[in-house]
């Protein structure tokens, strides 16, 4: 039985931004790297052009799956959840930071000062990891779990 490494599906997840977007390939059980600025990179995608390459993943919806987007990921909606497992007065001075532009840094800089960084990756670790495990199992991927274990 062919499947992919849950670690590969977490790690992807976490490459996507704004200007990378993933696709899984359902025949080949890779990746494939759509940028923003129109290459594509990935097991027999390499040395096409834009158009060839989009004129493929399009022509087959069923093999190519999109990976969870940002949307989808809610990294702010995690750092509420985390905040939550805190202590209560910890909690409304995480609060107070996590508002307003600049918001991920001012929490990961608090959650260094007040100890609670690992606390925070590994909390991290483990929702993107339901999420990807989610993610297999509505679009029947098989997985395994054989890498260690990388939360940064």
């Amino acid at each position: 039985m062919i499947a992919v490494d849950i670690q590969d599906v977490i790690d992807s997840i976490r490459m996507q931004s704004d200007f990378v977007h993933l696709l899984f390939d359902k025949d080949t059980y890779g990746f494939i790297e759509i940028t923003d600025d129109n290459e594509v990179f990935g097991d027999g995608f390499n040395g096409l052009d834009f158009e060839e390459a989009m004129d493929i993943i399009e022509s087959d919806d069923k093999r190519f799956i999109p990976l969870p987007s940002s949307f989808e990921v809610n990294a702010y909606g995690m750092i509420e959840d985390f905040i939550t497992t805190l202590d209560r007065d910890m909690q409304e001075e995480f609060y107070i930071v996590i508002r307003g532009k600049g918001a991920f840094r001012r929490f990961k800089d608090l959650a260094f000062l007040k100890g609670v960084i690992d606390e925070w990756y590994d909390f991290e670790y483990a929702a993107i990891k339901d999420i990807a495990i989610a993610w297999c199992d509505r679009n029947q991927i098989a997985y395994i779990e054989t890498s260690p274990i990388s939360k940064d």
